[in-house]
């Protein structure tokens, strides 16, 4: 949902500060990126919102393809 993608970037944001327990040094470096993140969550909700008008578009290749597989696996039964 692309209304976790904030929560998650937050998220990894703050764990900033557990890093130096870890050994990694610079995390107080760190910084957001807010344009960024917003795009990103832009372009994640596009996505989704186009998903399902290609949805029949993949559905008809994918059982065109299934047909294809089931005449193929019927042929070689018959001719056995």
């Amino acid at each position: 949902m692309t209304s976790k993608a904030p929560i998650e970037a937050a998220s990894v944001f703050h764990r900033r500060h557990d890093l130096g327990a870890l050994g990694v040094r610079g995390a107080e470096a760190v910084r957001t990126d807010t344009p960024a993140m917003l795009a990103r969550v832009a372009k994640m909700r596009d996505g989704f919102a186009k998903g399902p008008k290609a949805a029949p578009g993949l559905i008809m290749a994918r059982r065109a393809e299934g047909r294809r597989q089931l005449m193929t696996l019927t042929q070689r039964f018959l001719s056995a």
